[in-house]
């Protein structure tokens, strides 16, 4: 919001109704996954359907890369997905690959699937590449993208990180926070161990790389 009051090509660029982008939005406030679970809704009920393919011996790990993944995690680089909306979705698509799913580790399934079948990895990395790419690609000027930056992380630090995102920059320092890493400086995110990746030196598929 502090970006769309200070711009005034946004400004000028506002309308009261819009046409639904397949993607939650709050306009500053909490957002809450109205469509996301719309979009749960409907991958379970195809994710149904490959149980069937998977007992018969079929391979449905690329079927879940290339179709159930994209179409639940679409616009997930915009305002991220919640630890709960994330949770049920993996345990989803991991009982539709995998035989006695509750006796085995989701997360080495999925890793061991098919390359880009978790959906963690676009859940964490794609609001914090997001944001580095704006910065990078100077789609606003850096002072607005900063001060909105700054607002969030203060905000962090009162306590509020958690809970539903209220925008971008807000789903981007979350994002960072389940992993333990944090900005040092405003365009310089930090692993846990301190290593540091600047954003001016680094394109921001580089750093994604190191955030998977």
């Amino acid at each position: 919001m502090y970006i769309y009051w200070h711009t005034k090509r946004l400004r000028h660029a506002f309308k009261a109704q819009a046409r639904n982008l397949g993607s939650d939005f709050a306009a500053g406030g909490r957002c809450r996954p109205v469509i996301r679970n719309q979009r749960f809704s409907k991958v379970k009920a195809r994710v149904a359907r490959l149980k069937w393919l998977a007992r018969s011996g079929k391979d449905v790990a690329k079927v879940v890369r290339t179709g159930i993944v994209p179409a639940y995690m679409y616009a997930a680089n915009i305002y991220g997905v919640s630890p709960h909306n994330l949770a049920r979705f993996r345990a989803l698509i991991h009982k539709a690959q995998c035989k006695n799913a509750q006796a085995r580790s989701c997360t080495m399934d999925l890793a061991l699937s098919a390359k880009g079948a978790d959906p963690a990895l676009g859940a964490i990395a794609g609001p914090v590449v997001m944001y580095l790419a704006c910065l990078r690609d100077s789609v606003l000027p850096r002072s607005l993208l900063f001060r909105s930056m700054s607002s969030v992380l203060q905000q962090a630090d009162k306590g509020l990180k958690g809970g539903a995102p209220t925008g971008p920059l807000h789903a981007a320092v979350q994002a960072l926070g389940r992993i333990g890493w944090s900005f040092s400086k405003l365009n310089v995110p930090k692993e846990s161990q301190g290593n540091e990746y600047n954003i001016d030196e680094l394109a921001p598929k580089s750093i994604e790389k190191f955030l998977h």
